[in-house]
């Protein structure tokens, strides 16, 4: 039997084991797991992995527009008006803001300006790059395994992020 946990940081509304079990059971059955796939699982009331969601309409449905701002939020860049046209970020998302505790996003201005603001913000991103090492890691020792021609490939990668990582420490 396989075991299973969340993330560090995310908290689920059912165990973990559970997720996990359904999530092997659609994969087994489907070739590939969907978020279809999971919330059809979900819906019978005896699922195990039933109250992962509010079957309040309404309210799953205000939450949905809450998701989809973030997302507008996240991905509007402002164009810089110069001879070569470039593109900067409008905002960065942090997750603790002095004045207002909470996940948020503030303009890209503020966070530069403000050191403690730059340095939550060069947090989070050392925490998204050591995630995202992480999965390299697993998926090149899976490569080895099941795909060595594409290895070398994925080592390429991992030596990219660890630049990265290495170009982040300069910060502290």
């Amino acid at each position: 039997m396989k075991t299973y946990d969340y993330k560090s940081g995310f908290r689920g509304n059912v165990p973990a084991q559970s997720v996990g079990d359904v999530l092997d059971l659609i994969e087994k059955r489907d070739g590939s797991i969907s978020a279809d796939a999971f919330v059809k699982a979900a819906k019978p009331v005896k699922s195990p992995i039933h109250n992962a969601f509010s079957w309040d309409d309404k309210r799953e449905a205000a939450l949905w527009r809450k998701r989809v701002a973030r997302r507008y939020i996240r991905n509007t860049i402002q164009i810089e008006r110069q001879t070569v046209p470039k593109s900067k970020p409008l905002i960065v998302k942090i997750s603790e803001r002095v004045n207002n505790p909470g996940v948020g996003y503030q303009s890209i201005e503020i966070v530069a300006a403000d050191p403690d603001s730059f340095g939550r913000c060069l947090a989070e991103l050392e925490g998204q790059i050591s995630g995202i090492k992480i999965t390299i890691s697993a998926l090149e020792r899976a490569a080895k395994i099941e795909n060595p021609k594409e290895t070398d490939k994925v080592i390429a990668l991992n030596r990219a992020f660890k630049s990265v990582d290495n170009v982040l420490r300069l910060f502290h």
